[in-house]
């Protein structure tokens, strides 16, 4: 299964390591924890250019790397302002 980096935005922003839109809606649904159909309006949802940087800040240290990269991690969360 090919992963891309997708970001899907509600009032935050989440990056998500999937296999396609769907694929990145169910790990949406996983990190919030609840179903955006019946509790919000519908997140967008992105995919993003394999070769295009991603800038992620985790406890004070940042780390860019290419979206292709950050997808070998595997499928989940990659980066959410929500945290």
């Amino acid at each position: 299964m090919d992963l891309h980096v997708y970001l899907v935005e509600d009032s935050e922003r989440h990056w998500v390591a999937a296999a396609d839109e769907e694929d990145a809606m169910r790990v949406y649904r996983e990190i919030i924890n609840c179903d955006p159909e019946e509790d919000m309006d519908p997140p967008e949802v992105t995919r993003l250019d394999d070769a295009e940087d991603l800038r992620i800040n985790d406890d004070g240290v940042s780390r860019t790397k290419p979206c292709g990269e950050w997808v070998k991690e595997g499928r989940g969360l990659v980066a959410s302002t929500l945290y």
